[in-house]
């Protein structure tokens, strides 16, 4: 039986790694069919059959959907997971796009806890306006998601909106 164990990855070469390790294990996820490039290390600690703690850290990485659902290109990460203890996450991209929409540089800071998200606060640049997120929370508990948060949307053109998604032309603005 497994038991305990520790793994460290100190540099993994995502465009090698993707196809070949990765790609099998997301089969039904987001990432089932992407594009991924970049620099990536992990850790992973198990002890008595549980894990203890994960740390995945992402270098100029970008994932590209084949099916053009999302894109992000410039990915910078910081991903630490521990079992006991609260743990700081940074995730940062430089530019990207969902469902044919632009979207522009974000830092996101967060705070993990076991199974539990929070941040007090999120802006996500989308076409010419943004999308402002706070007091935004997510826990996994008895095999479920659980949200909350507060959202504001800055005035985002309409008609660069209907251009993106390719649909009739509409102007105005939408916040």
């Amino acid at each position: 039986q497994f038991q305990s164990s520790y793994a460290s990855i100190p540099e993994l070469n995502l465009q090698t790694a993707y196809p070949l390790l990765l790609k099998p294990l997301l089969q039904k996820t987001a990432l089932a069919d992407a594009e991924v490039s970049g620099q990536a290390t992990m850790q992973l600690e198990i002890q008595n059959s549980e894990p203890k703690s994960f740390s995945l850290g992402l270098k100029e990485t970008s994932i590209r959907d084949n099916r053009h659902k999302f894109a992000l290109y410039g990915l910078n990460a910081d991903i630490p997971w521990d079992y006991n203890a609260a743990r700081q996450v940074r995730l940062r991209y430089s530019q990207g796009e969902l469902l044919k929409m632009p979207l522009g540089n974000t830092d996101i800071r967060a705070t993990l806890d076991r199974y539990a998200l929070t941040a007090d606060k999120m802006r996500l640049p989308i076409l010419d306006g943004a999308l402002h997120l706070k007091n935004i929370s997510a826990a996994y508990k008895n095999s479920q998601w659980f949200w909350h948060l507060a959202a504001k949307l800055e005035p985002i053109s309409m008609r660069d909106f209907s251009t993106a998604l390719d649909i009739t032309p509409m102007s105005g603005k939408a916040s």
